[in-house]
């Protein structure tokens, strides 16, 4: 009876001290990689809500739209009206693909998502223009042609000076400088490659039917109209949407140079449609 007396109170004293220890701070684990950052769970709320998923949806479509004017023939005018949209745009899915990085805590794994690689090179067109405008970079074209073919044709601007016997034979000058090719044309196919694989950035909200009928409800739709179905055949008409619009801008890449008949994204989409 006394060895039980006796062991009962040390189970009891145990206990206490395992309750006492329990509810100190410095004796609870701490798991530094699960450790929210500030207001990281309200961004990512906030990010995840239909009313942002609409905005970024009609974003996406918009960014479609001044792509294919883009390759139309316009004046300064409307060209630096397409830009200031595009770097508008390029700015909104910066700030939008910092914030959900934020809001999984800057974790290295999550960059490596294909949806965030995707996102990534959303913006990647504002980030490749500031860069290439901050390097300087251009293309020089040395142009080597011959004496004769410059007969009659008078001087050029580019000419680095004259030759002894150009000057002996009457000829014009040879023109031996160089020519400067700008940075849109050189990086115009990236450019618009990159800007074509937004419309990818919709398939984040056919993933679930959670997501899905959360944005049918921001829409009008009521839940009790909103069936699996549905989702499975967002799904397909997403899938051929965005295989139509990434196609027929990998034909103008391909065609607008060497096909008269292609000169614009709206001619690649005539015939985009027709091979489909």
């Amino acid at each position: 009876g006394q060895h039980f007396s006796r062991d009962r109170r040390f189970v009891s004293v145990r206990s206490r001290f395992e309750s006492v220890r329990s509810t100190r701070v410095w004796a609870q684990p701490v798991d530094v990689g699960n450790r929210q950052l500030p207001y990281a769970s309200v961004i990512k709320k906030s990010l995840s809500s239909p009313k942002f998923e609409i905005l970024t949806a009609v974003l996406v479509f918009s960014s479609i739209v001044v792509v294919a004017f883009e390759t139309l023939s316009l004046g300064p005018e409307a060209r630096g009206f397409l830009n200031d949209i595009e770097d508008l745009i390029c700015g909104f899915f910066g700030v939008e693909y910092l914030a959900r990085w934020y809001s999984r805590n800057f974790r290295p794994g999550y960059i490596l998502k294909p949806i965030a690689i995707i996102d990534f090179l959303s913006f990647s067109p504002l980030l490749l223009r500031s860069l290439i405008g901050w390097l300087g970079v251009h293309v020089d074209l040395d142009i080597s042609m011959d004496l004769g073919d410059f007969v009659g044709i008078g001087s050029l601007p580019e000419a680095a000076g004259d030759t002894a016997i150009g000057l002996a034979a009457g000829m014009p000058p040879m023109p031996q400088g160089r020519m400067l090719i700008s940075e849109e044309e050189i990086f115009a196919s990236p450019l618009i490659f990159f800007k074509l694989l937004r419309i990818f950035r919709l398939m984040r909200y056919l993933e679930d039917f959670d997501t899905f009928r959360d944005l049918e409800i921001a829409l009008g739709l009521k839940p009790s109209e909103i069936r699996p179905y549905q989702l499975q055949l967002a799904r397909v008409l997403l899938s051929l949407t965005s295989a139509f619009f990434f196609i027929s801008g990998l034909i103008y890449l391909a065609e607008n140079k060497v096909n008269p008949a292609i000169p614009n994204y709206f001619s690649a989409m005539y015939f985009g449609n027709k091979t489909l």
